[in-house]
């Protein structure tokens, strides 16, 4: 505080106490007087320039804190923006590897998917077959030979066959489900042109109008999108039958 600061507050007093008709007392002792009133440093002035000191030293404080605050802030709001456009770049990158991943390995799973097609196709082909039990020799002494050594039974080829296809198939499907690709349900719903390809149509007034009743390659999902639609026939009512 400087000294024209001083003075105006001197006046300011003086000009208060001149207003002042009585002073007030506390019991019989007025106040200012008393053995304390004459201590040093319990002036009314002095005690305007200690609150006048406190108000500057708050002042100082205050700026202090703020600088320290504006200081925090120049450090903190690019470390905010630097860390927001780090987490936005690691997932453009993580969405590119996606893509770039998809890119490289739709076109092995559409072979898979041709693979898998052949070996149902085959699989469909190979008759069920029941092996028939073995028949005892005619003659005797190779009938008491087999009665002590039983013949192994003959191995049926066709259901050998059969069961490796079925087994090579199951692994196929396994594979395919570890890719997240899975079947699209089209059989005996309505048709969707966005999942299936209608290549024949039929007329059958038993089924809705519509309706899909024969699938004749299936169609699978791979995560969001579709990997292949399936080729179907439709049930159409109109008495038209058209084949693909």
């Amino acid at each position: 505080m400087d000294d024209a600061d001083k003075e105006i507050l001197v006046a300011r007093l003086r000009t208060y106490l001149d207003t002042v008709d009585d002073i007030p007392t506390v019991g019989n002792t007025a106040l200012g007087e008393g053995p304390d009133t004459e201590a040093p440093g319990t002036d009314l002035y002095t005690v305007l320039v200690e609150v006048a000191g406190l108000r500057t030293e708050v002042r100082t404080e205050a700026r202090l804190v703020k600088e320290a605050l504006d200081q925090t802030r120049e450090v903190v709001v690019p470390l905010r923006d630097g860390y927001g456009m780090l987490q936005r770049a690691l997932h453009q990158s993580e969405k590119a590897l996606q893509e770039q991943e998809r890119r490289l390995l739709k076109p092995l799973l559409l072979g898979v998917l041709d693979v898998r097609d052949r070996l149902a196709a085959g699989l469909a082909a190979v008759p069920v077959t029941t092996a028939a039990p073995p028949s005892a020799p005619k003659n005797r002494w190779w009938r008491w030979r087999w009665r002590r050594e039983p013949l192994a039974p003959p191995v049926d080829g066709g259901t050998a066959f059969r069961d490796g296809l079925e087994m090579t198939l199951r692994r196929l499907d396994a594979v395919l489900a570890e890719h997240s690709v899975e079947a699209i349900v089209v059989l005996g719903r309505s048709f969707d042109p966005r999942l299936a390809m209608a290549v024949a149509t039929h007329c059958d007034p038993d089924r809705s109008d519509g309706e899909v009743i024969t699938e004749l390659r299936a169609g699978f999902h791979w995560h969001d999108q579709i990997l292949r639609t399936a080729e179907v026939v439709v049930n159409r009512h109109d008495g038209k039958a058209n084949t693909a």
